[in-house]
């Protein structure tokens, strides 16, 4: 963005970087790794922590500007050999028309929530528990005119939410679980 770059790092820190020379122009430390790009909008960075908090910076100086906690507490487990949230925000981070849309959770049978934040504010448009579903969220969030795709790698169908109100959509069958295929002999 102009002559910056940014991007997290497993060392738990945020990074902007000068695009012209490579100088770190500011750091922002985290309490946990940052496996997913940070996301940028109007002049602000948003970035998703393994410590279960999304972060809200200005993107000149690296200033926080709020910060949002993703998950109903501040349980800690091991995860990678380093300690992190029981809902960590791990997939990347998607904005439009002033709206953050982002995931916190990892394992499936601790649950996930999917949140939809102000990006000026970080004050709660929605929030949708989604208790011990298949859903395993990765990658990064898919923004549609009407709908918010999660992709998830524990499933071939991503979660679909309304855009306005986080209300679970039906979507068709995208590709079947392997998991129950069976084979034919002779095929």
């Amino acid at each position: 963005v102009g002559d910056l770059v940014f991007f997290g790092s497993t060392d738990e820190c945020v990074y902007a970087l000068n695009a012209n020379n490579g100088k770190v122009t500011w750091k922002f430390q985290t309490n946990g790794a940052i496996p997913s790009a940070p996301a940028y909008w109007n002049g602000r960075i948003y970035v998703g922590s393994d410590d279960g908090w999304l972060y809200a910076l200005s993107a000149t100086d690296g200033k926080l500007l709020w910060k949002f906690q993703g998950g109903p507490s501040n349980r800690k487990q091991m995860a990678f050999e380093t300690m992190s949230s029981l809902w960590p925000i791990r997939q990347g981070i998607a904005i439009d028309q002033g709206k953050i849309y982002f995931t916190a959770g990892f394992i499936p049978s601790q649950g996930h929530q999917a949140y939809s934040l102000d990006a000026i504010t970080g004050a709660v448009i929605y929030r949708i528990p989604m208790p011990q579903t298949n859903l395993t969220p990765t990658s990064y969030i898919v923004l549609k005119p009407d709908t918010v795709v999660i992709p998830s790698r524990r499933t071939y169908n991503p979660c679909v939410l309304s855009r306005k109100d986080g209300v679970r959509q039906k979507v068709q069958t995208i590709m079947e679980d392997f998991s129950e295929a069976r084979y034919n002999k002779g095929v």
